[in-house]
């Protein structure tokens, strides 16, 4: 809806798969590189999670696999909140929503040290 791009950057989870985070796309895709398979997470979402992937566009560009849980977070552009993918349950879910509010064009990317 409204955009141009599907994707906004992907983050490695491990040795074969790739979360591809969703711009404009309706959900996250999980890509196995090794079996050259690609599957949409949006069964896998919360209500909310869902909620945001198919109302906005312009969601979520750059993310990172954290250290200290294994999840996949993405970074709002202007989505509501911060994307999380749990990889090894494959659930789509948002957090920090109180952090990042409505608005556009609010973070493009992040670093982990």
């Amino acid at each position: 809806p409204g955009g141009g791009y599907k994707y906004g950057g992907g983050v490695a989870i491990d040795d074969r798969r790739v979360v591809a985070l969703p711009y404009d796309a309706p959900s996250p895709l999980l890509i196995d590189v090794v079996d050259d398979r690609v599957r949409c997470l949006e069964d896998f979402a919360d209500e909310a999670a869902r909620r945001d992937c198919l109302e906005h566009s312009n969601k979520w560009q750059n993310g990172f696999k954290s250290r200290a849980d294994g999840c996949v977070y993405a970074i709002p552009v202007s989505a509501p909140a911060v994307l999380k993918v749990d990889p090894r349950t494959l659930v789509v879910s948002t957090t920090a929503r109180e952090l990042c509010g409505p608005g556009r064009d609010k973070w493009e990317g992040g670093v982990v040290d």
